[in-house]
């Protein structure tokens, strides 16, 4: 059975706060008494040392979030931070309306003279102003020095032979005796220490002479006068020529053969026997090349003077 209650002590009168008194010891519980009668409440006891305050409890959960308050002032502006790095520079603006002009300024001071340009091309000739009036004429001016003459031309080429003449009146009986006229009208040439040939004859008294030959006979002595001219090419050298009795040359009739295209002659006056042979004779060693047909280019007249 349970034990009876113990009656409640009075209360005692309430105390004035002091130091939280220690607590005491539990002792053993003793076992429960019969449950008394309910006294009467007596009165309320000095309030007891406060004990110390337990730990927290566990959090309990949260409430629901209540009304907004109303922002309160704004607070002291804070010290300014460090300037952060600078950003990627955004795109150009486009350009503003262009300002009034200003007004001009003063003239600077000359600047140095520059180098001189290159010379530009020469302009074009202007036209030609009216002729001005004739001035008084000048004085006779001193006659000048002669020039250097100029070299001799180069000789023409011999025209056609001419038809022959007639036949002239009979002479006195101490007349010509003998004569001869030989040419050449083919292409020919004589090698070095060669003669020339003839192809043709012209009028012969007591001269005998063989067609396409070099060899001219006389058939009576006396004294001989014989001229010759012939006509090179511009392939010849410079050479000489002689004439030659009996395969001698004779050195008083030797001359010079000029280098390339012109003519050369030559005569003599020589004292000739009956039977002897007479040739034009090459005496240089080059070759003298005779003038392109259909042109004489090689004649000899021979005339007996007593």
């Amino acid at each position: 059975m349970n034990g009876a209650t113990g009656a409640t002590g009075p209360q005692g009168l309430a105390g004035a706060d002091g130091l939280n008194g220690a607590t005491g010891a539990n002792g053993p519980q003793g076992p429960a008494g019969a449950n008394g009668p309910q006294g009467p409440i007596g009165p309320t006891g000095s309030q007891g040392i406060q004990g110390p305050i337990g730990p927290d409890g566990a959090q309990g959960p949260a409430g629901a979030a209540g009304p907004q308050g109303i922002n309160g002032p704004a607070g002291p502006q804070g010290a300014q931070g460090p300037i952060g790095p600078q950003g990627v520079q955004g795109p150009a603006g486009t350009n503003g309306v262009d300002g009034i002009q200003g007004p001009a300024g003063p003239t600077g001071p000359a600047g140095a003279q520059g180098l001189a340009g290159a010379q530009g091309p020469q302009g074009p000739q202007g036209v030609q102003g009216p002729a001005g009036v004739d001035g008084p004429q000048g004085s006779v001016g001193p006659t000048g020095p002669q020039g250097i003459q100029g070299p001799t031309g180069l000789q023409g080429p011999q025209g056609p032979q001419g038809p022959a003449g007639a036949d002239g009146a009979t002479g006195p009986a101490n007349g010509l005796n003998a004569y001869g006229y030989i040419y050449n009208l083919q292409d020919s040439m004589a090698i070095v220490n060669g003669d020339i040939l003839f192809s043709n004859n012209g009028y012969l008294n007591g001269i005998a002479h063989t067609t396409g030959t070099a060899e001219i006979s006389i058939t009576q002595t006396g004294i001989y006068e014989i001229n010759y001219i012939i006509s090179t090419t511009i392939n010849s050298n410079t050479a000489s020529l002689a004439i030659a009795v009996n395969g001698f040359v004779q050195p008083s009739t030797q001359v010079i053969v000029l280098l390339g295209a012109g003519k050369t002659s030559g005569n003599a006056v020589l004292t000739l026997n009956a039977g002897d042979i007479i040739t034009l004779r090459n005496t240089s060693t080059n070759t003298i090349v005779l003038e392109n047909t259909p042109n004489v280019n090689a004649q000899l007249v021979i005339t007996k003077l007593d």
